[in-house]
């Protein structure tokens, strides 16, 4: 064994020289190899804590007889090696035991269920429904369950009763009772956002509410939506909420809303060949023609600017049945009676008329006679003596001849004022914020403060087929004004 394999495992590992030996030994004098051997083996002798025996062999020189080595020497060699291969291996396998496997398959994850959302006290909504496999015919013609509609499904005007909403169950009903409450807490709110305006929907058939507009003189207003276009939920949350577009529908039209996919809303839908939701629709109910339509989403002031322009222009008597016209009749085809009736009751007409201007004008005269005791130099007679001037008696005036371009500074007062929106005569819009404490004149005040437009021509402020000059000095909340959205309308 070289002396330099032995000086070099020595300086690298710092074991004695009787370990080194050893390692080189097992090794076939691989100096790499019995470096390794010894880490792995965190120094440990092979000898079990005593020098391994060791036998020197002399190879013999070539040529010369094997004399010099023994039988013996070959097998005690021959047997340290196998014992020390043996206590290798043992110590490779007691190494191995103290370190976990980590090739093992783990277990699976235990299935686990959840609520995520509903629940058994969230009896309001079926959040189930969109995953529900479709029913057989034959379970279709039986009693099916009566289901809880879905938040963006609550009903629509073929129910004849709202929804009822039932209360959230007992804190003992099932085991995740807390989490369910919750839910059921989130749900309903959510609910009430979205739900639709039953307080104004006409619940019945298409057919019956035409009748019954027919009778009130009213338009009916159709709204036909599809639960899976959020566009159609946005409009129940801020379009049929606002208290301002409820007034207006309750007083003038019959409100009828319907999902596509009811028998009432496909009718409706074929009927009036509708393709994009959401749909709202003004139908005449003596003709059922429709005679405005909308195809998108609306904000509430512009809603407003559109129905009461359209309720402008279309007659409140249009939706009435035509009142039927006396026809003319023809003198000619009389009877001799008939004509001597007609001229009597013309002639009486003609005198009636004749008699209304000199009755008027002598009471006139004489309520200015020469001698009357009140008298005075504000009652003049001209040189005919035929009429009589007053000058202190001015003409009257017109009321919108009173208002004064008046231009306020606006107030700060968010809690006590509303918000006025003025569609001008040229489409422009002005949105102005007073007190609800103001006169209605004040509104006028401000219009005529535009410009030089609205000051030289006299205009109209309508609201909802009302003329507001009526109503000047009435406060806007008494007028109902509150967050109004008026037509200026030049006269």
């Amino acid at each position: 064994m070289s002396d330099e394999n032995i000086s070099n495992f020595i300086m690298i590992t710092g074991a004695s020289e009787s370990v080194a030996h050893d390692y080189l030994q097992v090794a076939d004098q691989d100096v790499e190899r019995a470096i390794s051997l010894f880490l792995e083996n965190d120094g440990a002798s092979l000898g079990g804590g005593a020098a391994a025996p060791t036998t020197t062999t002399t190879t013999a020189p070539s040529g010369t007889p094997s004399q010099f080595s023994s039988p013996g020497a070959d097998v005690q060699e021959l047997t340290s090696d196998e014992a020390l291969a043996r206590q290798l291996q043992e110590q490779e396998d007691a190494r191995r035991s103290r370190v976990p496997a980590t090739d093992e398959v783990r277990a699976p994850i235990a299935p686990r269920t959840e609520i995520l959302a509903g629940g058994p006290s969230a009896a309001d909504f079926d959040f189930g429904m969109f995953n529900r496999p479709p029913m057989g015919r034959r379970q279709q013609r039986g009693t099916q369950p009566q289901q809880q509609p879905s938040i963006f499904n609550q009903g629509d005007s073929s129910m004849m009763a709202s929804v009822p909403r039932s209360n959230s169950g007992s804190p003992g009903d099932s085991p995740n009772s807390n989490s369910s409450q919750t839910s059921a807490s989130k749900a309903r709110r959510l609910a009430d956002l979205f739900r639709p305006p039953f307080d104004i929907m006409y619940r019945g058939s298409f057919e019956d509410a035409r009748s019954e507009a027919r009778q009130k003189s009213k338009w009916l207003i159709v709204n036909i939506q599809d639960p899976s276009e959020f566009a159609c939920q946005v409009l129940n949350r801020d379009l049929w909420s606002e208290p301002f577009i409820k007034e207006i529908v309750r007083e003038s039209f019959l409100f009828l809303q319907y999902g596509n996919s009811t028998p009432e809303g496909q009718r409706f839908t074929n009927l009036y060949s509708v393709r994009r939701f959401p749909h709202i629709a003004i139908v005449d109910p003596r003709t059922g023609e429709s005679v405005k339509t909308w195809s998108k989403s609306l904000a509430p002031s512009d809603f407003m600017l559109e129905v009461t322009e359209f309720l402008e222009q279309q007659s409140p008597e249009v939706a009435r049945p035509p009142s039927v016209k006396k026809s003319k009749t023809n003198v000619s085809e009389m009877s001799e009676e008939e004509q001597l009736n007609a001229a009597i009751n013309a002639s009486l007409q003609e005198t009636s008329a004749d008699d209304a201007p000199s009755s008027s004008a002598g009471a006139a005269s004489s309520s200015y006679l020469p001698g009357s005791s009140e008298k005075s130099d504000e009652n003049l007679i001209d040189e005919d003596d035929n009429l009589i001037v007053s000058p202190s008696a001015s003409i009257p005036t017109n009321a919108f001849d009173t208002i004064l371009p008046v231009k306020r500074a606006e107030t700060t007062d968010m809690a006590n004022s509303t918000r006025i929106q003025f569609r001008m005569a040229d489409g422009s819009r002005v949105i102005r914020r007073f007190l609800k404490t103001d006169p209605v004149r004040y509104m006028f005040e401000f219009v005529k403060s535009l410009g030089p437009e609205t000051q030289d021509r006299p205009f109209e402020l309508v609201f909802n087929r009302q003329q507001l000059i009526d109503i000047l000095d009435q406060e806007i909340q008494q007028a109902g004004l509150a967050n109004a959205a008026v037509i200026v309308q030049f006269s």
